[in-house]
């Protein structure tokens, strides 16, 4: 079944061919959106810029958060295996967080960018496609060594309709496995690949599930690989 799924998933993300896909190493974009830490916290928008490497799980996102005297900047990152999310004000680091936890979180998140960075599908030699169900697919990174995944599901046609997982949710100084999903809107086919230009992603806790994140990609660019250094995020 994975053949069969992989392939209905492919030719709807590359109407032009494998071809057209296995042109974009990476991509750039530059991203607009809210964010928010609990249903019952206040939406806070924010400014992003973001690289995906298409050839390696690797990225790294950059936000500023908020506006004026209390806003934050906000890193997120994936490179050699390991995670990062670091939070700092103007210069000064207010959190810096390293560990399993991240590390799994974060490899999690680059799984889930299929419809945002597609070309990873045929450009990326360590992730794996494994059918779970009759139109799931789960997705894995052959190198990882926490047993992390996400499951895709997918439309008849090959559309991705929502990726779900398992990923560490930290709720004050815990750290608890919580059911997540992402979903992507506002498709536009550009150089040769079918992307989606709106993101949204929710936690499903037990008391409910509600949208922490919303992001809208303002305009993209393919890039060469490069390194990308944890090491270097601020």
């Amino acid at each position: 079944m994975a053949p069969s799924l992989l392939e209905r998933l492919k030719t709807y993300l590359f109407p032009d061919g494998e071809t057209a896909a296995r042109a974009i190493p990476g991509i750039r974009t530059i991203q607009s959106g809210d964010i928010r830490s609990s249903e019952k916290s206040a939406w806070k928008s924010f400014s992003a810029e973001e690289i995906v490497d298409a050839t390696r799980t690797t990225f790294w996102w950059d936000a500023k958060i908020g506006s004026g005297l209390a806003s934050v900047g906000v890193t997120d990152a994936y490179e050699g295996g390991h995670g990062r999310l670091a939070v700092r004000k103007g210069p000064v680091p207010l959190v810096d967080m390293t560990g399993p936890h991240i590390d799994q979180g974060e490899l999690q998140r680059y799984l889930s960018y299929v419809n945002y960075c597609p070309s990873m599908i045929v450009n990326n030699p360590f992730l794996d496609f494994a059918a779970v169900g009759l139109t799931t697919l789960r997705i894995r990174d052959r190198q990882d060594a926490t047993g992390s995944f996400v499951d895709l599901d997918i439309a008849d046609d090959g559309r991705p309709i929502v990726i779900r997982a398992v990923r560490p949710m930290t709720v004050g100084k815990r750290v608890i496995p919580t059911e997540w999903s992402a979903v992507g809107t506002n498709e536009h086919v550009w150089n040769g690949i079918r992307l989606c230009r709106h993101l949204e992603a929710s936690w499903h806790p037990p008391d409910g599930r509600f949208v922490y994140v919303r992001i809208d990609v303002l305009s993209q660019s393919v890039i060469a690989t490069t390194p990308i250094s944890l090491a270097a995020c601020p």
